[in-house]
């Protein structure tokens, strides 16, 4: 309850003494009026956050600390807190709604429908001339408000285009991917589809949800914790509840996880040639696991309701994301 409806009932109170002798009804009418109407603006203003507090028990999202050790004991997973929480990291939900493109201010965050683009910047194509699917664009100024742990700019919107047909053949090629930042966006206006574009989104109207992200362990790392099977597959479920589009958390992969996709396709931009053939070699070269975070990630069923259920993660390391310089992501697209 607001402390303003505090207020009013002490009011009332007041009141009451002061008037005992004389209990007018007017003034009981007036005193009801006062409280549903401090009501009604109480309800209004937090009308919003009741709404995300739904979502989120809705998707299994946490919010903080004693969320999460009710969770885990309803998994019958408490004696397994000290390993887990010192790894939590904080997470942005991405709540979709579709939405009138017309409805959306340009330049804001949407998922889907046609990029709010400057003058100057080219739909990009792909390794075979193709224009690529417009994925998403973030408004950073919008996602800030969600970003607890403050790892993004402040400012400028973040375009993600993606080539599921090019990745196909080989996403590790920069050409099937194209992340666009641009810092101070000004004389934006809403492009119109290429004629040839791969596929058309419906527009959505994103809303950054903040939530606590559970650590994604190796079937191996669970067993090493002393997790039986049955604990391990209720972790997992505990994990996989919230998975829907989301920025910056863990990501519950099929494939193990996406990390070390990252760090050798960064190798090989360094080495090329010089990297070692073998996996045991490459791998004891990955020494910046820890850097790489994902970005943008999302469920290829959002872009493709009959596809194949791709993962598909858009990667960044976190002193980039810092800085601002989105010229060095790695895409990574992992299959059931």
């Amino acid at each position: 309850m607001s402390k303003y409806v505090y207020l009013f009932i002490i009011l009332f109170f007041i009141i009451n003494t002061i008037f005992n002798l004389c209990m007018s009804k007017y003034i009981y009418i007036f005193v009801a009026l006062v409280l549903v109407f401090g009501f009604i603006i109480n309800t209004v203003r937090h009308w919003g956050d009741w709404k995300i507090d739904d979502y989120k028990k809705k998707h299994g999202l946490l919010s903080n600390e004693m969320e999460l050790k009710i969770a885990l004991g309803k998994f019958q997973l408490s004696k397994y807190y000290d390993s887990i929480a010192p790894l939590i990291r904080w997470g942005i939900d991405l709540r979709l709604t579709e939405t009138e493109e017309s409805r959306l201010l340009i330049g804001s965050s949407k998922f889907g429908g046609r990029p709010d683009l400057p003058s100057d910047v080219e739909w990009p194509k792909s390794g075979n001339g193709t224009p690529m699917e417009f994925v998403a664009q973030i408004n950073l100024e919008e996602a800030r408000l969600a970003d607890v742990e403050e790892q993004m700019p402040a400012h400028g919107i973040v375009y993600l285009f993606f080539s599921f047909t090019y990745a196909v053949e080989d996403y590790r090629d920069p050409q099937c991917f194209k992340v666009i930042y641009v810092e101070k966006p000004e004389g934006l206006s809403r492009r119109d589809f290429p004629e040839d574009v791969e596929r058309k989104q419906p527009s959505k109207k994103i809303d950054f949800i903040e939530y606590l992200s559970l650590p994604t362990f190796d079937w191996s790392d669970l067993k090493k914790m002393g997790m039986t099977e049955a604990e391990q597959d209720a972790y997992y479920e505990l994990c996989g509840t919230h998975f829907q589009i989301v920025m910056l958390g863990h990501i519950l992969t099929v494939q193990g996880p996406m990390e070390y996709d990252c760090e050798d396709q960064r190798l090989q931009r360094n080495m090329g040639n010089l990297l070692p053939e073998s996996w045991e070699e490459r791998s004891a070269l990955f020494t910046q696991l820890d850097s790489w975070i994902p970005f943008f990630y999302l469920n290829n069923d959002w872009l493709d309701p009959n596809g194949d259920g791709s993962d598909i993660a858009f990667y960044i390391q976190k002193q980039d994301l810092k800085n601002g310089d989105f010229n060095k992501m790695c895409l990574v697209i992992q299959a059931d």
